[in-house]
């Protein structure tokens, strides 16, 4: 049996560990281009027009449109288009003085991670190392699968219902619960076969504004069914990341005896999957070719772009592109064979991590 005193207080202490607040419809500034906005009453008063004839329920949705096209370019012309110019690179984001995306982050850092192994101050001390330098960069990325996001809800039985083209159904069900402030219990989610997600779909989309505007219209079905080129802007994109690759080299072999890494990932206006992807690729490099003393720092940044989250390969090929760049770098600098320099200095057999 489902005991609802200990579920609300589940919900409760999840609630108290959020860090951030993102809002079903955001009425207190405009993160990125296409985010959710406008004044919650007009919205409200439009959408419960919906419950009379059919010329009203018309009506009514030319209201609704008309507000958020208002509040919008409203919005837009008052946050956003500075916003995104100071913010347009991650550099510019972390800048002193640079607009913040959210108050509690300053420089626009939502997370600093590091690894530190040996000592790489007294490995440059060694005579005759040869230095090799490079910036490497990866692109925005999205998803493409063949079905774009859609959701419908509605009420049934005292709970709200769901449905969802999602890869996550227990926790948008969570999600869900903590928007509309009512027990995990009311809700439920029903998630069909889907045509494909790779990611996107691993992330709350758009069900808790379906779920309340479902409850804006005395339970009768909501369905938001998005169009693809929302998808490339409101949906989840793979994150664009920045490495400033060094390592000192050995010239007689090729071993590299200290490299520096800093991984800079543009984030986008809200955190998702957030900072796990960054120190996942951070930490995978001293893997595949190990280096006895190394000094590593990532760098999750906000800004307003589209928010990154969760795609294929889960922040590895970011970094697998990076360091095979760096290894090429260092191969030509070396004069030797790449493919020959990789079969020596890749992770050998049996290597243990850490």
């Amino acid at each position: 049996m489902c005991d609802s005193k200990n579920e609300s207080k589940m919900w409760k202490k999840a609630q108290e560990k959020t860090t951030q607040k993102r809002y079903i419809v955001n009425i207190i500034s405009i993160m990125y281009v296409n985010n959710e906005v406008g004044s919650v009453q007009p919205i409200a008063e439009a959408v419960k027009k919906l419950e009379d004839a059919d010329k009203a329920n018309a009506d009514a949705l030319a209201t609704l449109k008309a507000s958020y096209e208002t509040e919008l370019a409203k919005t837009l012309s008052g946050h956003i288009s500075e916003a995104v110019k100071q913010a347009k690179l991650l550099e510019e984001a972390m800048k002193e003085g640079a607009p913040l995306i959210h108050r509690n982050c300053p420089g626009n850092v939502r997370a600093h991670t590091q690894i530190r192994r040996g000592d790489l101050a007294k490995a440059l001390e060694e005579p005759g190392l040869i230095k090799v330098e490079g910036w490497y960069e990866t692109p925005t990325v999205q998803h493409c699968h063949i079905e774009n996001f859609i959701c419908y809800a509605y009420e049934e039985a005292g709970k709200t219902v769901i449905v969802s083209s999602t890869q996550i159904p227990h926790i948008v069900r969570r999600c869900v619960g903590q928007a509309l402030g009512i027990p995990w219990g009311k809700v439920r989610i029903i998630k069909p076969y889907i045509g494909g997600g790779f990611g996107n779909k691993q992330d709350t989309l758009y069900e808790p504004l379906a779920a309340w505007l479902c409850t804006q219209v005395g339970g009768r079905t909501v369905k938001l069914d998005i169009p693809r080129e929302d998808t490339f802007i409101s949906n989840r994109i793979r994150h664009a990341e920045r490495f400033h690759i060094i390592s000192w080299v050995r010239p007689s072999d090729g071993t590299v005896v200290a490299r520096k890494v800093d991984v800079f990932s543009n984030q986008g206006a809200y955190a998702s999957h957030g900072h796990s992807i960054a120190a996942k690729g951070l930490n995978a490099i001293p893997q595949l070719y190990p280096c006895p003393n190394y000094c590593g720092n990532a760098y999750t940044v906000y800004t307003n772009r589209s928010c990154a989250g969760a795609m294929r390969g889960y922040g590895m090929p970011q970094a697998s592109y990076a360091i095979e760049c760096h290894v090429e770098d260092i191969a030509k600098e070396l004069g030797v064979d790449s493919l020959e320099y990789r079969r020596k200095h890749l992770m050998p057999v049996g290597f243990v991590d850490g």
